[in-house]
């Protein structure tokens, strides 16, 4: 073989190599890039800030009546000051949103009291009633459980919130492994505080431990991203992939060309 021809082939492996690292480089870029661990976040600009920052989207959901009749416990839109029930099942094919979850009241006889709107914290509020007759100023314990779309994050509004010894804000995944937990936020009578979580980990499960006394606890607002799909970042490396081996062939068939015109 040629010298010339050896030097060729030596510089179109280079600049296949080149071109493989742009493209792969490029991919690296563009997948969103996270900080391991669990992050708590007590107000909602950060935390949506930090969501878009990780390329994940914000899904928002309000406690609006027309929402609440979308749950599996529900025939249709309630009356201010229903009382709803221990849970509330929401399915994505109801929704219309991704991810199937259900917030449930968590003490003996307790439930979930809907209200349009409580001056001033505004509309759309759901009341952990803690005991089934609206006396609601006891254990207030509640969680949400996914079941369908794994979460990356969540967030909402507490109202109404004393802070006491041993309260806090739990978040675990698959199996039922804690992934972090964070002091309840103290949110005076009538007035709400936001508390958020972000994780590299898929959120499964959100717990809020309320001491046994003292609270008249309201929820409002709630959001939160799912896990990014696996399929996203398979479909960028097999473009990449494609347009390596285009290059590879374009440039295969430039030197057989090449060639042919060299022997005419």
């Amino acid at each position: 073989m040629k010298t010339s021809n050896v030097q060729s082939m030596i510089q179109l492996l280079n600049r296949s190599c080149l071109q493989a690292g742009m493209v792969l480089g490029s991919i690296l870029m563009l997948m969103p890039q996270a900080e391991a661990g669990t992050t708590f976040y007590s107000d909602r600009p950060t935390w949506e800030a930090d969501l878009v920052a990780r390329g994940m989207t914000v899904v928002n959901f309000s406690f609006t009546a027309e929402n609440i009749a979308k749950a599996a416990e529900v025939l249709s839109p309630p009356a201010p000051g229903t009382q709803l029930g221990p849970s509330l099942t929401f399915s994505s094919a109801e929704t219309g949103l991704p991810s199937t979850w259900q917030l449930r009241a968590l003490e003996p006889g307790s439930g979930l009291i809907w209200q349009p709107t409580i001056t001033p914290i505004g509309p759309n509020t759901i009341n952990i009633d803690s005991d089934g007759t609206g006396n609601t100023s006891f254990h207030d314990d509640w969680q949400i459980t996914v079941t369908e779309t794994l979460w990356a994050a969540f967030g909402g509004d507490i109202m109404n919130n004393d802070l006491n010894a041993g309260e806090s804000f739990q978040v675990f995944g698959p199996g039922n492994a804690q992934l972090g937990s964070a002091p309840t936020p103290i949110s005076p009578f009538l007035s709400g505080k936001f508390i958020g979580v972000i994780s590299d980990e898929q959120i499964s499960r959100v717990f809020y431990d309320a001491d046994a006394v003292g609270d008249n606890l309201d929820i409002r607002n709630f959001a939160y991203a799912v896990v990014p799909e696996p399929g996203t970042v398979s479909i960028l490396l097999l473009g990449g992939l494609t347009l390596i081996l285009k290059g590879l062939n374009r440039n295969k068939h430039s030197r057989s060309s090449a060639a042919k015109k060299g022997i005419d």
